[in-house]
């Protein structure tokens, strides 16, 4: 469930590059779509990010709790990175950036 999962956000995540900047509709869907695909494979198990994968229930199984802490730190640095990344990455790749998010996203 989970591979499909991922093979169906990387492919929401393309379609969402090829109807980038056509029609805010069709953008819409495909996001939409992501979101579902992402709920309901790795959403409740897996907390990932485009650099960052690691499971919250492997985590906190398996650490100590100072190291759950460091986890969490790394996992929301990852996350800022990634989100102040993300406008001048736009601004300069156009839909191209969802396309490098899809490919990483089927690496990953």
């Amino acid at each position: 469930m989970l591979i499909y999962g991922s093979l169906l956000c990387a492919l929401f995540i393309f379609f969402f590059g090829l109807s980038y900047g056509h029609s805010i509709s069709s953008e819409m869907t495909f996001l939409f779509l992501y979101i579902a695909a992402f709920s309901f494979s790795q959403g409740p198990i897996w907390y990932r990010n485009s650099l960052l994968i690691h499971s919250w229930v492997y985590i906190s199984e398996t650490l100590s709790h100072k190291r759950i802490g460091y986890a969490n730190l790394a996992s929301w640095s990852a996350t800022l990175v990634v989100s102040l990344a993300t406008p001048p990455l736009l601004r300069r790749m156009g839909s191209w950036l969802f396309y490098l998010y899809a490919a990483l996203t089927l690496l990953v």
